[in-house]
C-alpha cells in the first residue's frame, strides 16, 4: 500500500512541481449527515468528496492532497489557479488548457517504465481522462478546468472497476 501511495505522490509531484509558489491554508473535515468529506484549500476553494475519506499525506512540492477511504481506495487531489501554470497563454479556453496540461505532463513524465495514455476526449470538453501505468500500479486521472481553476484528480482502486473509477472522478469534478 505504501508503494501505491508513493506512486500517486510521484505522479502528483510530476504534474504539479511547475506551479508558482502560493501560500494556502488547508484543512479537511467529514460531515456524517451528508456522508461527505470536505477539503478546504484557502483561498482557492473547497473540494467536496462523496463518502468518508482520511487525509494520508501532502507534499509541498506537488500541491496534491492524498486520501484513503475505509475500503483502501486512494485518491489524490490538486486544485490550483490556472494562471499559476507556466504554460498558460492569454485567451486559452478551458479545453485548450486541459489538452496543454496533458501534453505538458506527457513531455515531462513519460519514460520506458512509466506510460501515460489519454482516453478519448470529445471536442469542447473542459476535462480529460488519462491513465498512468508503472511497474506496480495503474492510476486513472482527470485533468479539468473551470472558472479559472485547474483540477488534477487521481484514483487508484482495486475495489472498483474502471467505469466506476471514471464515474467517481467525473462526479468529483462536476460537483466542485
Amino acid at each position: 500500500m505504501k508503494s501505491k501511495l508513493l506512486y500517486l505522490s510521484l505522479i502528483g509531484i510530476l504534474s504539479s512541481c511547475y506551479l508558482k509558489q502560493n501560500s494556502k491554508k488547508v484543512f479537511y473535515s467529514y460531515n456524517p449527515k451528508a456522508n461527505e468529506t470536505t477539503l478546504t484549500i484557502s483561498p482557492i476553494g473547497n473540494i467536496h468528496i462523496p463518502g468518508k475519506w482520511k487525509r494520508t499525506g501532502y507534499d509541498e512540492k506537488m500541491k496534491s492532497y492524498l486520501f484513503i477511504d475505509d475500503e483502501y481506495n486512494r485518491i489524490a487531489i490538486a486544485k490550483n489557479r490556472q494562471a499559476d501554470f507556466i504554460f498558460v497563454r492569454p485567451a486559452m479556453t478551458e479545453e485548450m488548457f486541459v489538452l496543454e496540461y496533458f501534453a505538458w505532463e506527457t513531455r515531462r513524465s513519460a519514460s520506458p517504465t512509466f506510460q501515460m495514455k489519454k482516453l478519448p476526449h470529445f471536442e469542447g470538453d473542459n476535462y480529460l481522462f488519462w491513465t498512468a501505468k508503472g511497474k506496480n500500479l495503474e492510476a486513472i486521472y482527470l485533468f479539468g478546468a473551470k472558472n479559472k481553476i485547474a483540477y488534477s484528480l487521481a484514483i487508484y482502486s482495486e475495489n472498483w472497476d474502471f467505469q466506476e473509477n471514471l464515474a467517481f472522478l467525473k462526479k468529483l469534478f462536476d460537483d466542485n
